[in-house]
């Protein structure tokens, strides 16, 4: 569903917290201009200034959230962003992996006699 940039930094936190012991938020950024794809001709078409703003997409397999963020909005966005971040992940346990021996590929035989 397509949300304004403040009530989807407060879903986007709340998909945070319901997903804090399992499970995941993807979160993805993508700059568009705000208008559909389409094929054009490079020959025919003269190069428009475009403003470019930003489409952020998040979800947790489930819930599905989206807004446009204008691009003279996105460095408050983009802080307002940082600060949850941090604040969410800092509550993540960091997965300590275990270390693998590794195994020669030939087996030492022990039982070597000397002459």
């Amino acid at each position: 569903m397509l949300l304004t940039n403040d009530q989807f930094l407060l879903y986007l936190k709340k998909l945070f917290e319901s997903n804090q012991k399992t499970g995941s938020v993807f979160v993805t950024l993508k700059r568009t201009n705000g208008q559909p794809p389409h094929k054009t001709n490079s020959n025919k078409k003269k190069k428009q200034a475009t403003n470019y703003s930003c489409l952020c997409r998040a979800t947790d397999g489930k819930k599905k959230i989206s807004t446009y963020i204008e691009h003279r909005n996105i460095v408050r966005f983009q802080i307002q962003y940082n600060t949850l971040l941090q604040t969410n992940l800092k509550l993540v346990k960091k997965i300590v992996k275990k270390k693998k021996s590794k195994k020669s590929k030939f087996p030492r035989k022990s039982n070597i006699q000397k002459k």
